[in-house]
């Protein structure tokens, strides 16, 4: 039980590393999305789809040590949570310590990645309503019953068409 509880912290360890840089990224995302730089967003989306795979891996090892602490203890794998365990290591006082801290640092990083992921998708929603509002107004704009702006010849004509926007007077 011991080398499980060891190679438990060890798996917990990495995924703390890999939330970090996942979390480093979405900061990094924000800048991108307020300054409209696509192709880095772009490039950043990569890298953390990345990590995000790392994550993945991470987590099913997790997992499958978590199942096989289950078997050991007698508990049902899908019952096994990281605070049930925490408790019954008593005579554990190193490992239940380091366990405890790496979970409420694991709980808070999951916290502070949900409100900038969140932000972000706020950001986002605005820059598309931004984009929607723009191109309805250019289509309110120049709309007509068959109106084009060019003559045949390619020459353009005086459009008359309905202003999306006010004018103050």
């Amino acid at each position: 039980m011991a080398s499980l509880i060891h190679e438990l912290i060890e798996v917990l360890e990495q995924e703390q590393a890999c939330y970090k840089e996942i979390l480093a990224c979405s900061q990094e995302k924000t800048d991108y999305i307020v300054e409209g730089n696509v192709e880095s967003l772009q490039s950043l989306t990569t890298t953390e789809q990345s990590l995000a795979g790392r994550a993945f891996q991470l987590g099913k090892k997790r997992e499958g040590l978590l199942e096989d602490m289950a078997m050991v203890l007698g508990q049902k794998p899908q019952s096994l949570q990281l605070t049930f365990l925490i408790q019954k290591m008593n005579n554990m006082p190193t490992e239940q310590g380091q366990l405890q801290k790496l979970q409420q640092q694991l709980t808070t990083l999951m916290e502070e990645l949900k409100q900038v992921n969140e932000q972000n998708r706020l950001l986002l929603e605005q820059s598309l309503e931004f984009i929607d509002f723009t191109v309805r107004a250019l289509q309110s704009q120049h709309s007509g019953a068959g109106l084009s702006l060019y003559e045949k010849q390619g020459q353009t004509t005086e459009y008359e068409g309905q202003n999306f926007f006010d004018r103050k007077q």
